[in-house]
């Protein structure tokens, strides 16, 4: 159900804001921790590296959110078991 709302949050988002406005950024972040809940770890990794590219667009190199969408996308690879692809995102 969770995965629901926040797909039905960012389908509004996307159509009320610009395409690289953070806001569009948190929504995929959410969407990829649902999906890591799930064990859905590729789909996971994709909204995770949407986030990440959208939040790169917006953000300052040291903000926070970078670093919570790298160590995300570190995850979803360690999960996989992909894990020198994990380490290169925690480097």
């Amino acid at each position: 159900q969770a995965l629901t709302i926040h797909k039905q949050v960012l389908e509004v988002r996307e159509r009320l804001l610009t395409a690289d406005d953070t806001q569009i950024g948190n929504s995929c972040e959410m969407i990829g921790l649902a999906y890591s809940e799930l064990h859905h770890h590729s789909e996971a990794l994709l909204a995770h590296s949407k986030a990440s590219e959208i939040r790169r667009k917006d953000l300052p190199d040291a903000d926070p959110l970078l670093a919570t969408s790298k160590l995300n996308i570190a995850i979803a690879h360690r999960c996989m078991g992909n894990y020198s692809e994990a380490l290169e995102y925690l480097e």
